[in-house]
């Protein structure tokens, strides 16, 4: 079975549809500030005021920012983008404007989910104060050899993906970030263990034989501290 992915306005619309909330709220604070005006107000009411309807547009507008600059964004880079999921297979078919790209699992080094901040929450606590750019998010696929392809909310559900994430990152503002973390070679990791070790030697080396016993037995010290103490015995003795 084939799960095709791309820009469709089901998922745009989704994309968007915490912003309904937002424009549902406009209205409730009016109402909520007439009635204050009606009850409190002993002379002319704001609401009669024509700088204040041109306030409330706006600060809608000013909400909607970055709802716009993400729909943008994530359109721009998915426009040409055509996701084939073979689940059976393990494996996934990328197509962009940088030609076909055929992605087995065990190719991919790592799926970085991100969304808005409010999902950190329990459900219960979530989008109590809506943001018009609150379901927007999207897939970092990153593969062993640190290429990097963008999924959308506007041709996926961030939050229910076809493509298991490994990790989630929550922003306020779920911005593209195609940084990449290099993976460090086995030999690179030994030869900074190294470097630290050969440091604590070095601090150690006029140390008595009980303090450096004390360093080795003794729990709290880092473990380079303990090898380079190790070390240092082992040198004594021979």
């Amino acid at each position: 079975m084939i799960e095709v992915l791309q820009i469709n306005k089901k998922h745009q619309l989704k994309s968007i549809s915490n912003g309904a909330l937002v424009i549902l709220g406009y209205p409730i604070a009016l109402l909520l500030l007439w009635l204050k005006e009606l009850v409190w107000s002993e002379g002319r009411s704001v609401l009669l005021e024509l700088n204040f309807y041109f306030i409330l547009l706006g600060a809608c507008i000013v909400s909607f920012l970055p709802a716009f600059y993400l729909h943008i964004v994530y359109y721009l880079t998915n426009r040409y983008t055509v996701v084939e999921v073979y689940k059976q297979q393990q494996q996934i078919t990328i197509i962009d404007n940088k030609g076909k790209h055929f992605i087995h699992a065990s190719d991919i080094k790592q799926v970085v989910r991100v969304v808005q901040r409010d999902y950190r929450l329990q459900k219960w606590e979530q989008n109590w104060f809506p943001l018009p750019w609150r379901k927007y998010g999207y897939l970092k696929l990153v593969t062993h050899d640190n290429s990097v392809f963008f999924l959308t909310s506007l041709m996926l559900d961030p939050m229910n993906p076809p493509i298991k994430e490994t990790e989630t990152q929550y922003k306020i503002l779920p911005d593209l970030d195609e940084t990449v973390i290099e993976e460090l070679t086995n030999a690179e990791i030994e030869g900074q263990l190294r470097e630290v070790v050969e440091e604590f030697k070095s601090k150690f080396k006029n140390h008595s034989e009980q303090e450096l016993v004390e360093k080795i037995s003794k729990k709290g010290y880092r473990k380079e501290a303990v090898m380079a103490a190790k070390e240092l015995l082992l040198e004594k003795y021979t």
